[in-house]
């Protein structure tokens, strides 16, 4: 069967982070028999395929590698940043991470290196702040290289908002971008952010939350806690289950086998082998009556009856009968499901908009799923049509609107029409003038 993914670590490098489908970029990596470059969307070379490799833009910037060395060029094609990094990620917010003989720092988009290669691994800037790792220990940096978080913690420190999970002595904790222990280590596990204000935190087999204000909530009270999603948390104790509120006011009192957490107001619950839903009032909104059931999502909930999968609706209406071998969440407005060894999209009303052909397939995502047929792939758009033809070995996921592909032992960049920039033909892409 054609390949999904895999084609990014055949490439190596950093993985390339995913933007919407649309946003095509004004230079796209461009590949010319065994060297890159960039073209514009018409095809037309700016940078002569000369590199090893050329990457998506990401922030303006395009990393490039030649020798194995990286560095950058600009929307114009201009290499402001000369190649002589051993390892590079993209740019984000005004920087990239660099690496040279074996030491990280931060470039930023004149080439500048306004944080020095001076250390042995590091983070992404967050709220100002980067975690660094040097001498064996992770502590905090801001923008100007001023040390903000001292070097004495044990595991990895990265930002999320205003906090991070620190590690020292063994135990865990939260500080903020001022490098405050807001939350002294204490616990032997932790969530690696706060949620609706509150982490989950664990101590000597006790289980609850704690706030960035060192507020303790809920904890000890029961067994196992789920993050405060929607306002909302899974809890149980003595294996049985329900929810409990951000207050920690019961919502659902604890007595169902198993629970998940709320997804359009209702949630999954199950109750001597069979399942329903519960709103966030507690009630049994939809009878427990299910072998298995997911989570809702643009209305609709996958539900299984003598082993056959269907969707109902919010009232509990099965409005796509249970007839399918695999069916997965709605997303786009299209489902992927399975029949007679067959993958096909259905709309939310039950309707086949997209033929029972494929061997393999994946959601929609920015108006393209990924199919295939025997060990070639493509993609389709939400109508059926086949947008990218069927005839690659592997094809990644979508990044800056374009496709990473291997079609034999070469590799590629596609748009979402299925246009190619490479080539191996004796056709020429035109110079730009």
């Amino acid at each position: 069967m054609a390949q999904r993914a895999g084609v990014f670590f055949l490439l190596g490098g950093l993985l390339l982070s995913s933007v919407h489908a649309g946003d095509i970029p004004g230079l796209i990596p461009y590949r010319k028999g065994d060297k890159w470059g960039y073209c514009d969307p018409q095809r037309k070379i700016v940078v002569p395929a000369q590199y090893d490799r050329s990457f998506p833009f990401h922030a303006g910037m395009g990393r490039v590698q030649k020798g194995g060395r990286f560095g950058f060029v600009d929307t114009l094609g201009i290499e402001v940043i000369p190649l002589f990094y051993d390892q590079a990620g993209d740019f984000a917010d005004g920087s990239a991470p660099v690496t040279k003989s074996g030491k990280w720092g931060f470039v930023d988009k004149s080439g500048s290196e306004f944080i020095p290669l001076i250390y042995d691994d590091l983070t992404r800037f967050q709220t100002g702040v980067a975690g660094i790792y040097l001498n064996g220990k992770w502590g905090a940096i801001d923008r100007q290289a001023r040390t903000i978080v001292t070097f004495i913690y044990e595991d990895r420190i990265t930002f999320y908002g205003w906090f991070a999970r620190i590690k020292r002595g063994g135990e865990y904790g939260y500080l903020d971008t001022y490098g405050t222990e807001v939350v002294p280590p204490r616990y032997d596990e932790a969530a690696a952010a706060f949620i609706n204000g509150y982490a989950r935190v664990e101590r000597k087999g006790k289980v609850g939350y704690v706030s960035p204000e060192d507020r303790e909530f809920m904890f000890g009270r029961f067994d196992g806690v789920s993050d405060l999603a929607e306002g909302r948390a899974v809890v149980h104790k003595n294996h049985k289950y329900g929810f409990i509120d951000s207050d920690g006011k019961i919502l659902v009192p604890l007595r169902y086998d198993h629970a998940a957490d709320f997804h359009e107001s209702l949630a999954v619950v199950a109750l001597k082998g069979k399942t329903g839903y519960v709103d966030w009032q507690g009630r049994l909104k939809i009878p427990i009556q299910f072998e298995a059931a997911g989570s809702f999502r643009e209305g609709r909930a996958c539900v299984i009856r003598d082993g056959r999968k269907g969707f109902i609706d919010r009232l509990g209406r099965l409005v796509i009968e249970d007839q399918y071998d695999e069916a997965y969440e709605f997303q786009e407005g299209r489902s992927r499901v399975r029949s007679n060894g067959k993958y096909g999209f259905i709309d939310t009303l039950g309707n086949v908009v997209i033929p029972f052909q494929y061997d393999g397939a994946d959601n929609f995502n920015d108006g393209r799923a990924w199919v295939s047929i025997g060990n070639k792939s493509g993609f389709v758009d939400p109508a059926g049509n086949e947008a990218v033809p069927l005839k690659y070995d592997e094809a990644g996921s979508i990044d800056n609107g374009l496709i990473l592909v291997r079609l034999g032992d070469r590799f590629g960049y596609i748009d979402i029409q299925g246009r190619e920039y490479f080539d191996d033909k004796t056709e020429r892409i035109k110079e730009k003038e």
